[in-house]
């Protein structure tokens, strides 16, 4: 009687914990719990970069993924902010602050002026764009040209700025000793913006000194996405097919082996083409009823449409566009069926780019709204005032949704007149720049004049020299 052994070299013994509990999972044809379980070749592997030169492929060839790029910066450039003022000043008003800083009208210095291949011409031109290049490839620099006195490698001197001159945009850079270096020339911080696509921070929370395009986070949620629509293509193509049985067909090609000729295979194929040929221009096949028989194979794939389907929420998930944005879908199953999931769908992206705009240009605007009231030749003249960045409602509502909101908003202003708060200078404040703003803002100067008090009626005292005849 032979004596039966089991090989046990290949099982994976730090599983019999889980076999114990879960009743034995192992499965010696599937490899599960052995040393052939897929699962035991999972890996992470190095992340590899794409470069600015794949980037810039990737954006010419793809009009979607261009999309993805420019959604953000160019819908956010749509409502570009507006300047409130805490205080009305008789000197300047805020319409004339904000066309400074954002160089309206302006003469450039040489090193500021924009040349013939650049587009920009405001500051909302050159954040949209250095928000558009930071998306695309990772870091995107603005050059301040502020006259104070210092060289561009030493700090901003707050007190002695001059004036704020320019803005340059400038790509990937180097950093070395705390300064940024461009075409051997240092910069300090201080001079200059950094736009990022994609951050990177380290385990203390500082930033690299390059960051990612958002290509990089989406390309293999892109990749996967755009296999699944190519190999569905192939599917529809290829997977159903015409089959022709001919009598005979095997002694033919038989013969061809025995005897080391051909006209076998030669008959096969030239019948295979001139029944292409038949289907492809007169949509009809004829054939020998006798020694052919012809039958149309179809063949149906159920779970297609729902593993592109997740496919597709995976993409756009990892770009943080709604489908109905990033397709520019507009009717049926894109943006909506009804009214109301429109205004839903269409809110929900205004207060993501709302988001984008308090998170990406907020900071940088303040900053350059400190340094141009510090200028001397700007409306403020060197002195600081109480001044606050708005951002106003998106422009992706209709003209009769604006509507909406301004009549909204009249109303309020209405019941605050009425009761004090505000004045009707006040209120009309919401129109300054030409511009509707929800947002209120209260001034001294035009602060409604309160309604003086009338003294109350005094009541009579009675004489008492005058005597009340006694009541019957």
């Amino acid at each position: 009687m032979t004596k039966r052994t089991i090989k046990t070299d290949g099982f994976r013994l730090d599983s019999s914990g889980m076999m114990r509990v879960l009743g034995g999972i192992r499965n010696n044809l599937t490899g599960l719990g052995t040393s052939r379980d897929k699962a035991a070749s999972i890996s992470i592997e190095p992340t590899v970069g794409l470069t600015a030169q794949e980037c810039s492929t990737l954006r010419r060839d793809s009009g979607l993924l261009n999309t993805i790029i420019e959604c953000y910066p160019v819908d956010a450039g749509k409502t570009w902010a507006n300047l409130a003022l805490a205080k009305q000043s008789a000197d300047f008003d805020a319409d004339a602050l904000w066309q400074y800083i954002n160089l309206t009208n302006r003469v450039e210095s040489n090193d500021f002026n924009p040349s013939l291949n650049n587009d920009c011409r405001s500051l909302k031109d050159y954040f949209v764009k250095a928000s558009t290049l930071s998306r695309l490839y990772g870091d995107c620099y603005l050059l301040l040209g502020i006259a104070d006195g210092n060289t561009q490698d030493l700090p901003v001197n707050f007190e002695t700025i001059q004036s704020f001159v320019g803005v340059k945009i400038i790509g990937r850079v180097s950093i070395e000793k705390n300064l940024y270096k461009i075409n051997d020339t240092f910069w300090h911080p201080d001079r200059v913006i950094r736009f990022c696509g994609s951050p990177i921070y380290d385990e203390d929370g500082e930033l690299f000194p390059q960051s990612d395009s958002i290509l990089q986070n989406i390309f293999t949620a892109y990749s996967r996405w755009e296999m699944g629509n190519v190999s569905g293509a192939s599917m529809l193509a290829d997977y159903n097919f015409l089959l022709i049985g001919i009598k005979g067909l095997g002694l033919k090609l038989q013969s061809d082996v025995t005897t080391g000729g051909s006209l076998g295979f030669q008959a096969l194929l030239s019948r295979l083409l001139s029944v292409d040929m038949n289907r492809s221009v007169t949509r009809s096949v004829a054939h020998d009823l006798d020694n052919e028989k012809l039958e149309m194979v179809n063949r149906t794939w159920a779970g297609a449409k729902d593993i592109l389907d997740s496919l597709e929420r995976a993409f756009t998930a990892a770009t943080n566009i709604p489908s109905w944005r990033m397709f520019n879908e507009q009717t049926g199953g894109g943006l909506s069926n009804t009214i109301t999931t429109a205004h839903l769908a269409k809110a929900d992206w205004t207060d993501r780019v709302n988001s984008y705009k308090e998170l990406t240009w907020r900071s940088p605007l303040e900053y350059l709204l400190k340094i141009s009231m510090l200028a001397k030749d700007s409306p403020t003249k060197g002195k600081k005032v109480d001044a606050a960045l708005v951002f106003p409602v998106g422009s992706f509502t209709s003209d009769i949704e604006k509507i909406q909101i301004e009549k909204s908003a009249a109303d309020r202003s209405k019941v605050l007149i009425d009761s004090g708060i505000i004045s009707p200078a006040e209120a009309r404040l919401s129109y300054s720049n030409n511009e509707f703003s929800p947002s209120i803002t209260l001034q001294d100067s035009l602060a409604p004049t309160p309604t003086p008090t009338p003294d109350p009626t005094p009541i009579p005292t009675p004489d008492p020299t005058v005597l009340v005849p006694p009541k019957a």
